[in-house]
């Protein structure tokens, strides 16, 4: 968590602003008054760090030196540091007046700050983080894994943009079929979908969109204006990065190096966001369709918290889409729509 903005008020209070960052356990409480202090642990996804262990288990063969093996546990120190290089690129810092015109559940991206972020720069800190932790003595409470399993990252990668893909499609057709069975559709009404969560969708999917698929078309008419509704930011769609395909651009891009700011995120950060914030979508959703026979979900972001892999809450969120799209088909087939 972060606090963005602070102000003392007349009567003694503190007013604050706070963004949620990651997920985190704490490890220890400090103190309490006059306000909490903690020592927290960040937990990222199962995925985020399965895609670091080949890496971590190559950097950990050139030290020449090393107390520990633990390459799981390089690979959590180099995703949480990625992680950190990121999040003023992924969270737009709000301040007080702001807050006070109305805040919006879900940060939006900061446009200005990737420019600012050096690939080279985040790179260093993910190996300073490995090798700070593969060479200083192991704390007593490390439990290394006797035979960890070296994930292929590309792998690792390919599988949670197949589940994306599968979110963003079937969000588009529950869409699709909201409007059919609205029946003010011919007013243009439609569930809207907040404008910072079409940032995030892929503009070089790994394969094409369906042919009717149509938030694409929307993003783009986002582009290069600003959202919000009290306060306004500009609309920010997060870039795809693709690896050189052939030697000719990469020799173009070697040569370009210097004078080109290449706009790099990774996609698992970008899926990771997106396994979260559709819920707030679908919240919504779903206490419109309770009357038409979808049950509201318990305690649904604490469950979101309780989920260790995105995989997992991107497969919940599709199956949840799924069942709203067939309530609206049954209901579109009574109607005969």
């Amino acid at each position: 968590m972060q606090i963005t903005d602070a102000q003392l008020e007349d009567d003694g209070r503190l007013t604050v602003v706070v963004q949620a960052l990651e997920r985190f356990k704490v490890v220890e409480v400090e103190r309490e008054l006059p306000y909490s202090v903690a020592t927290v642990e960040i937990l990222p996804d199962e995925e985020l760090v399965d895609y670091h262990t080949q890496r971590a288990n190559d950097f950990l063969q050139t030290l020449d030196f090393r107390q520990s093996e633990d390459v799981s546990g390089a690979a959590l120190a180099a995703c949480v540091a990625e992680c950190l290089e990121y999040h003023g690129y992924e969270y737009r810092k709000v301040n007080i007046k702001e807050a006070q015109e109305g805040v919006s559940p879900l940060s939006n991206y900061d446009a200005e700050f990737l420019a600012s972020v050096e690939r080279e720069v985040v790179e260093d800190s993910i190996e300073f983080a490995m090798e700070r932790y593969l060479c200083e003595p192991p704390s007593a409470e490390s439990q290394p894994l006797q035979n960890p399993r070296i994930y292929d990252a590309n792998e690792v990668e390919k599988l949670v943009e197949e589940w994306e893909y599968k979110v963003w499609v079937e969000l588009d057709t529950m869409l699709g079929l909201l409007r059919r069975a609205n029946p003010n559709s011919n007013q243009k009404q439609s569930v809207p979908v907040p404008a910072q969560m079409m940032g995030l969708l892929p503009q070089e999917p790994y394969k094409p969109w369906p042919e009717e698929f149509m938030l694409d078309t929307i993003a783009w008419k986002l582009s290069g204006g600003l959202i919000g509704t009290s306060s306004k930011s500009p609309f920010v769609r997060v870039p795809s990065f693709r690896k050189v395909e052939n030697e000719d651009e990469a020799e173009k891009k070697e040569a370009d190096e210097d004078n080109v700011v290449v706009d790099y995120y990774p996609p698992l950060r970008r899926a990771h966001r997106l396994s979260y914030v559709i819920y707030i979508l679908l919240e919504s959703i779903v206490v419109t369709a309770t009357s038409i026979g979808a049950a509201p979900p318990d305690n649904l972001r604490q469950h979101l918290l309780e989920i260790t892999s995105l995989k997992k809450r991107l497969e919940e969120a599709y199956n949840r889409l799924r069942e709203i799209s067939g309530v609206l088909s049954h209901i579109l087939e009574e109607r005969g729509l």
